[in-house]
């Protein structure tokens, strides 16, 4: 079987029949003998009405950031927790984390800002070290929640899709990769 991959084609909508799936993206309509929805904690397949993704709202808001830092020699390395939360500094230079115990962000979804970061780092470390620049960073909490079934007819979640998880220790990477090597081997057999 030979695979065509499109990139940047996302996933706008899908019908499933006992015969198979008909999708829609990218302005093209495919039809598929599967779906298996693996696009994230915001998956078009894994979100659509016909499952249900119960779990619990966030109460931690946490961020991952590679930045530039004015005084970079004020920092000591490692995983230190104050009243506020929880911090890191470290392994790599630039590389910091911090984790707030006071709720969610306001807004997940909009784009974080450099004056986001710097108030999230001073509130949590306490430290007057000034963030200059950042290259990456990403938002997160500590929401969970997991799909009431992972089959409905054609139609599969793996991932993300599936279940979301804070990404503290991977839990939601190794459990993803787990879905993706059980329906590696039984999607074949159909």
């Amino acid at each position: 079987m030979q695979v065509e991959i499109q990139r940047g084609a996302a996933l706008t909508d899908f019908s499933a029949d006992c015969d198979g799936v008909t999708l829609h993206a990218g302005g093209t309509t495919v039809r598929s003998s599967w779906l298996v929805g693996c696009d994230g904690g915001r998956s078009t397949s894994g979100n659509s009405p016909v499952f249900e993704f119960p779990g619990t709202d966030p109460e931690i808001t946490g961020y991952a950031v590679m930045v530039e830092i004015a005084e970079p020699e004020k920092l000591s390395s490692g995983w230190k927790r104050t009243a506020k939360g929880a911090y890191v500094n470290g392994p790599m230079p630039g590389r910091i984390l911090t984790v707030e115990f006071d709720g969610p962000p306001e807004d997940r979804e909009a784009r974080a800002t450099l004056e986001e970061l710097q108030t999230s780092w001073r509130k949590v470390s306490r430290s007057d070290v000034t963030l200059t620049a950042f290259h990456a960073a990403t938002r997160w909490t500590d929401n969970a929640r997991q799909a009431t079934t992972y089959r409905l007819g054609r139609v599969l979640l793996a991932g993300d899709a599936a279940h979301v998880h804070a990404p503290i220790g991977g839990e939601g990477l190794n459990v993803g990769i787990g879905d993706a090597i059980n329906l590696g081997w039984k999607l074949p057999q159909q």
